[in-house]
């Protein structure tokens, strides 16, 4: 997750402080809700089932543990 840096006149004014945490936080939960709405409507035309994956290759044999001595 990246963050930003609050600018460094907030810190000695804390009203000013208040009002840009809150700013931030309303701007975040709009973003978020515009990403979730977006990736809500690219999987509505797609089916609910997603197919299973591909095989690759041959899986390798399990591995004998290791020996305590």
């Amino acid at each position: 997750m990246s963050y930003w840096r609050a600018p460094e006149r907030l810190y000695d004014e804390p009203d000013e402080f208040l009002n840009f945490a809150r700013e931030a936080i309303s701007v975040a939960v709009k973003a978020k809700s515009v990403t979730s709405k977006s990736a809500k409507s690219k999987s509505a035309g797609k089916s609910s089932r997603a197919k299973p994956p591909e095989p690759t290759a041959k899986a390798r044999p399990a591995r004998k543990p290791a020996r305590n001595r």
